[in-house]
């Protein structure tokens, strides 16, 4: 469950990272994913 914790704390700081336009929303989602993968988070957030 920590993992998922955590997963959720990555996923907004990058929506604000997209918001504020340092980062594309397809970056984003690469970098999600590749964390999820790293972490072993089992839940699907979108960005």
């Amino acid at each position: 469950m920590n993992a998922n914790v955590n997963y959720c704390g990555v996923i907004i700081l990058l929506r604000k990272l997209v918001a504020s336009g340092h980062c594309t929303k397809k970056e984003a989602g690469r970098i999600a994913a590749r964390i999820a993968k790293q972490t072993g988070a089992d839940i699907i957030l979108s960005i």
